[in-house]
């Protein structure tokens, strides 16, 4: 079933690893793959417990959004959105 591209309001999450660049400048490739490895592995289990869509991966940077390709009203998008980002601080 081909859908036409439409217009639509989404809630979008961008995340970002503070003093990454640092760490990564003092550890070596395997301690920085296997760090990012565990945490992108925990960021994704919060983002989907969280009914958010993750866009794409930039570094430690995650875009996450809210409200597609699964509709869920405005309220609905920023209360998953602030659920989630309170969780990926914990």
């Amino acid at each position: 079933m081909d859908t036409k591209p439409h217009s639509r309001d989404v809630t979008v999450l961008f995340s970002d690893l503070s003093g990454f660049t640092r760490l990564s400048e003092r550890h070596g490739a395997e301690v920085v793959a296997d760090f990012l490895n565990d945490y992108l592995t925990i960021m994704n289990e919060t983002i989907f417990a969280n009914q958010g869509t993750i866009d794409k991966f930039i570094g430690d940077a995650i875009m996450v959004m809210f409200g597609a390709p699964v509709e869920m009203s405005l309220q609905e998008q920023v209360h998953n959105a602030t659920r989630c980002a309170m969780a990926m601080q914990q």
